[in-house]
């Protein structure tokens, strides 16, 4: 299913939990099973600082806290304008170790084609609309 394009969309206020979050989507082997261009990190801290990651980086032009759910319609417009499958809205506390069986990609793979793909256990920090 190589075909299949998405968009993860990950709010970034803080990098309390979000350094750790990215380093386990960027590790080797992670168990996230995502490219790193099929993230976008939009960057709602105070400083800007967000871009650090080294991923796909969006920030209001007037550098403003957008808030979550604006965060999420900013990949809604994406995936529009893109004609992507689905829209991933991940929580920047996620953690992902290393690929043991799977991955969530391949597990949402499982699943294309459905409205919505949430991951078990996670709620509403990894789902796929």
């Amino acid at each position: 299913m190589t075909d299949q394009r998405l968009l993860v969309v990950l709010p970034i206020i803080s990098h309390t939990y979000a350094a750790a979050c990215v380093a386990s989507l960027l590790q080797p082997n992670s168990a996230a099973g995502l490219k790193t261009e099929d993230i976008l990190v939009i960057d709602n801290t105070r400083d800007g600082s967000a871009g650090m990651y080294g991923l796909p980086t969006w920030r209001h032009p007037e550098n403003w806290n957008v808030g979550v759910s604006r965060a999420w319609n900013v990949g809604v417009d994406r995936v529009l304008a893109e004609n992507l499958d689905y829209l991933v809205i991940m929580s920047s506390v996620m953690l992902f170790g290393p690929e043991l069986h799977t991955t969530w990609r391949r597990q949402m793979e499982t699943f294309w084609g459905h409205n919505v793909i949430e991951a078990d256990g996670h709620s509403w920090h990894l789902i796929a609309l």
